[in-house]
């Protein structure tokens, strides 16, 4: 058992002592009394000297100068009564002694009785002092965290202001001990017990202890709950309810003195902070004073005569049952809550604790009630605030996701604030945009998007950008967005609040909270937006973080993995050039034991000297200045020898921009070194026969096409015309294919290539691709899926070339699937590109070929298929002209017979405001035009001439040729052609030169000339320009294609001849 405290025994002992001797001094008077009386049967000798001492110990026994001061003349008085007794011995002068024993008597007891008033009204004063001390003014709410034991963890700073503390001196402390003595047993108690209910909030009124002694009078609101490790702790609200226990013995005592003192109460009630009212028994108001008024939303003189439920029938129900039980009962109904919304502000819920005194008169008749009315809406709504952070707090504590965190928070939000959306916004201000991913919204649509920061208006922008919350409490009236409401009214917005999140002075994030209606948003709604913002994207910046730091040490871990697997030479340096780290092929390539330290080593010593001093003087201090250097360099190898490779240097920085450290990677070049001049001479060789055989091609690709285009016609039978089609076709396809292939990379190599770009809709090109390649599709029984996701999409681009990048992608997708497969083209949009995959079922890639898949002439293991093969150009095409036009392109494939996708990515366009333009119908369903032309065809191959001549004459035509330019020219200037037709590489005269002296003849102005040839680049359609064609058409062609091209031209002719004529 402790030991009692030696500051309290000392005054405790002093207590007893006092009481002690105000028994004696209360006995004094009849102690004197009995001495009187005896006196009178004593000699004088003997009851003078008794009467002496007894007035000196009643005078040593007095507790203080005034009762010493009236002892001694009291004893005086006794003293001479004493004498005069004793001069009058019984029988002698017996009327003298009665009346000195009455004089003693009297005076004895008129002292006495004097003596008793004052000890009461000494009293009387200490009880109201000590009352007077429990009195507490201050804020009604503080706030602590207390364990299991009672021990303090946390109070704020109010709490232990108003306690007379410092925080300090409150943690690791006992809260039972700033408890009243008398209240210490039963709050402990109470506490054990809530402790058995965690989650339950429990309530109890008590009195604490300051620091300097004096009481105060507190409610709280206990509710237990696990902190961060799991244990149960504590959280108490506390509330000084001290003024309402004065308030309340104020009322008592008004109600004792409400017939005398009824026009001081009015005062009192006009002038007083809480809300009060006199009401009679049939619940009509008497008086009421301003505050009470203003709660009711009237004026004094509308309530005088006026019942309850006349004045506020919302809340009649509710408080009229509390006046009738006080009135029932003549018993005080104290401190009820009663919420509801505000007569003044009928939008507005609010809060208020009343008591209902009865006033009664003389005979206990019940005349009224007193009622006392207080607004606590501020405190219940600070409380509920708490008890949300606490929530989100828990709901941060719990979270593992950076994504779901935000949502959660914004539903809680939007339900504790009762608007109708909330939600974190993601804020781009270098698109000037902000994006919601998810939102709450009650009775409204979701508005996850992006928006424009411009929605806003320049001054919100500015306010936001700046850091300030953003407060709009009706875009109707407020300046800053009254001129654009239109804004908010399609997003059913009316007033909002936004708590902007700058992250280095950068607005990163919002968080948005908003009403369908106009709305006066409070200060502390205000402040609650901002907290949980801050503190909500506080968290998930930390748990993407966290996020990122697993993954990058994940990634790390892979890196290092992959870096000690790699067969380059890999390592890491300080900025003074001193090795750190290098992997195990580096070690190698140096003559470096994998367990051998490097520390100290610098990277000129893995060099010879004359590349140590480029790395050190050229290739460190460039990488330093500009990130990045590559070269050749050479290694130093354990034997001495030197290693020659290409070298990258790389410096790291910090978000500071300073270099924390240096990286390099080297690959072992020799071979290259030595393979790379016969690879640039066969390269150059290889461009020159890819040329030449290129247009050494196409002069029996126009002869089997024309051969095609005439079995067509009667005259063979129809088995041999189908089957001749057939077989010649696909192999023309085949042929033609693999020319202009030949040809495009060529001329890409070169650079020679130019495209000739308009604004394209992408659905045509894929439509025209898929039209190309329709016989070979259905020829294999394939199935054809075209997805065209927010279509349609525009870009800038050669139609013919991106018709020849998907008509590749195709061919390979019908080429190498068995037949009856699938092939999928799909097409989507995603931030300014558009992302074409085309993915079949059929063959597969092995994923060893992937990474060379678009290198020229590269050709996959197709041994395992029928199919045959190419020369490898097509899919270089492909990159390098999607290359040419900004975008790229990837391979996919899971393997072997699992199938294959192209995925292609090209920039987009803005939309055009011109309508799309018609598809122009597949030429098998076009009518083949019938002439009536004189037409020459001058071709120094005589079965092309010769065969197209044929299939002119059976149109219509008539048809003359020639074998050379010369020869050409003579028949024209005889036959007089409409539309001459002449190759370009002719002997004797060329083409071009034929068309000039044809030209300059009055008999061939009007003819119309047509380029037919092998050669198509772009300077060889100039040439043909200058010389005077009119068209420039590339070999081979399709004979219903060269029809309507003819019958395009000549009524083109024939209306320019018309229009110069009228």
């Amino acid at each position: 058992m402790q030991d009692a405290n030696p500051t309290v025994a000392t005054p405790l002992n002093l207590m007893f002592a006092e009481r002690k001797r105000s028994r004696l001094w209360h006995a004094a008077p009849f102690f004197v009394l009995a001495l009187f009386y005896v006196d009178m049967w004593l000699p004088m000798v003997i009851s003078m000297p008794v009467c002496y001492m007894a007035a000196l110990v009643l005078i040593i026994l007095a507790p203080n100068g005034r009762d010493k001061a009236v002892l001694a003349a009291l004893c005086t008085a006794l003293t001479v009564a004493v004498y005069i007794g004793s001069l009058t011995r019984p029988g002698v002068i017996p009327w003298v002694q009665i009346v000195t024993h009455c004089f003693a008597v009297s005076m004895l007891w008129v002292v006495t009785a004097l003596e008793f008033r004052h000890r009461s009204a000494q009293k009387e004063l200490r009880d109201s002092e000590e009352r007077y001390r429990t009195l507490y003014h201050g804020t009604p709410s503080m706030y602590f965290s207390v364990d299991r034991g009672g021990l303090v963890h946390s109070v704020n700073d109010f709490g232990a202001a108003q306690l007379g503390y410092s925080p300090g001196e409150l943690v690791g402390r006992s809260v039972f001990d700033i408890f009243h003595e008398d209240d210490r047993a039963t709050v402990a108690a109470q506490f054990a017990q809530a402790f058995e209910y965690p989650g339950k909030l429990t309530q109890w009124e008590f009195r604490k202890l300051r620091k300097d002694g004096t009481l105060l009078w507190v409610r709280e609101w206990v509710r237990i709950v696990k902190n961060d490790t799991g244990v149960l702790q504590a959280l108490i609200v506390c509330e000084d309810v001290t003024e309402r226990k004065q308030t309340e013995d104020a009322l008592r005592q008004s109600e004792r003195l409400a017939n005398e003192r009824l026009a001081q109460l009015k005062s009192v009630y006009a002038s007083a902070p809480a809300a009060l009212a006199f009401v009679d028994c049939d619940l009509r108001y008497v008086t009421v004073n301003d505050a009470l008024a203003a709660i009711n939303g009237r004026s004094p003189e509308e309530h005088i005569g006026k019942t309850i439920r006349e004045l506020v029938p919302r809340l009649a129900a509710t408080v009229e049952p509390r006046y009738r039980r006080a009135i029932e009962t003549g018993q005080p109904v104290l401190d009820v809550e009663v919420r509801g919304h505000a007569p003044a502000k009928p939008d507005e819920y609010r809060y208020w604790v009343s008591s209902y005194y009865p006033v009664k008169d003389d005979t206990g008749r019940v005349l009224g009630v007193n009622v006392a009315v207080r607004d606590i809406t501020q405190r219940k709504r600070s409380e509920q605030d708490a008890l949300f952070m606490l929530d989100v707090g828990e709901c941060i504590r719990l979270a593992t996701e950076a994504d779901e965190l935000p949502w959660a928070v914004a539903v809680a939000l939007g339900e504790h604030l009762n608007v109708d959306r909330a939600g974190f916004a993601e804020v781009d201000t270098d698109h000037d945009c902000f994006i919601v991913q998810r939102d709450y919204h009650r009775h409204a649509r979701s508005l996850s998007g992006t928006y424009g920061l411009d929605l806003f208006g320049p001054d919100i922008v500015s306010e936001a950008r700046a850091g300030w919350s953003v407060v709009v409490n009706d875009i109707a009236t407020d300046q800053r967005t009254a001129a654009h409401p239109e804004n908010y009214v399609k997003l059913g917005v009316s007033a909002y609040v936004v708590a902007p999140l700058l992250s280095n002075g950068r607005w990163t994030s919002s968080l948005i909270v908003a009403s369908q209606r106009p709305r006066e948003w409070r200060d502390s709604e205000v402040t609650l937006v901002m907290a949980v913002a801050e503190r909500t994207w506080l968290a998930v910046e930390r748990l993407r973080l966290d996020t990122a730091l697993r993954q990058s040490e994940a990634q790390l871990r892979r890196l290092v993995a992959i870096l000690e697997q790699t067969t380059d030479f890999v390592g890491t340096a300080d900025t003074n050039a001193r090795a750190t780290y290098l992997n195990r092929a580096g070690r190698k390539m140096v003559g470096i034991s994998e367990s051998a330290d490097i520390t100290g080593t610098t990277i000129a010593d893995f060099h010879p000297p004359w590349a140590a001093r480029v790395v050190t003087e050229v290739a460190i201090p460039q990488a330093i200045a500009r990130g990045l250097w590559r070269g050749e360099t050479a290694l130093l190898g354990g034997d001495g020898t030197e290693v020659r490779v290409s070298q990258l240097v790389l410096a790291h920085s910090n978000t500071a921009g300073k270099v924390e450290y240096l990286s390099t990677v080297a690959r072992d070049i020799t071979e290259h070194k030595q393979l790379e001049e016969a690879l640039r001479d066969a390269d150059r060789r290889k461009d020159e026969f890819l040329a030449t055989l290129a247009h050494e091609l196409r002069n029996p690709l126009a002869l089997i096409r024309n051969v095609i285009d005439l079995l067509r016609h009667p005259g063979a039978s129809p088995a041999e015309v189908q089957r001749s089609h057939r077989i010649v076709e696909k192999q023309i396809d085949y042929l033609t294919r693999m020319t202009d292939d030949l040809f495009d990379v060529s001329r890409i190599t070169q650079e020679k290539i130019e495209l000739q770009k308009e604004r394209l809709e992408l659905g045509e090109i894929l439509r025209a691709a898929i039209d190309t390649c329709r016989t070979q599709i259905d020829e294999q029984n394939h199935k054809l899926w075209l997805d065209l996701k927010d279509a349609p999409v525009y870009i800038d681009g050669d139609k013919m070339r991106l018709t020849q990048v998907f008509m590749n992608l195709l061919h390979n997708a019908a080429k190498y699937t068995p037949r009856a497969g699938s092939i999928w083209i799909n097409q989507q949009h995603h931030d300014g590109t558009v992302v074409v995959s085309v993915r079949d079922n059929g063959a597969g890639i092995p994923a060893q070929s992937l990474p060379h898949l678009f290198d020229m002439f590269y050709q996959v293991d197709r041994s395992h298929l029928q199919a045959e093969g190419g020369l490898g150009l097509g899919l270089t095409l492909v990159r390098r002209l999607v290359e040419m036009h900004g975008g790229s392109v990837d391979a996919k494939s899971d393997g072997i017979n699992r199938g294959s996708e192209f995925i292609v990515r090209l920039p987009v366009l803005a939309q055009p405001c011109a309508p799309m333009p018609l598809p122009i119908p597949p030429a098998n369903k076009i009518k083949l035009p019938q002439l009536g032309h004189r037409i020459l065809i001058a071709d120094d191959f005589p079965e092309s001439a010769t065969t197209l001549a044929k299939l002119l004459v059976e149109s219509g035509n008539q048809v003359e040729t020639a074998n050379d330019g010369l020869e050409a020219v003579h028949v024209a200037e005889r036959f007089h052609p409409d539309i001459a037709v002449l190759d370009i590489a002719m002997p004797r005269l060329n083409g071009y030169e034929a068309a000039r002296r044809i030209r300059a003849q009055p008999w061939g102005k009007e003819m119309i000339l047509i380029a037919f040839t092998g050669w198509g680049q772009s300077r060889d359609r100039d040439r043909s320009k200058e010389a005077g064609f009119d068209m420039h058409v590339t070999k081979p062609i399709k004979y219903d294609v060269l029809l309507q091209l003819l019958q395009k031209l000549s009524h083109e002719r024939r209306d320019t001849s018309s229009a110069k004529s009228a």
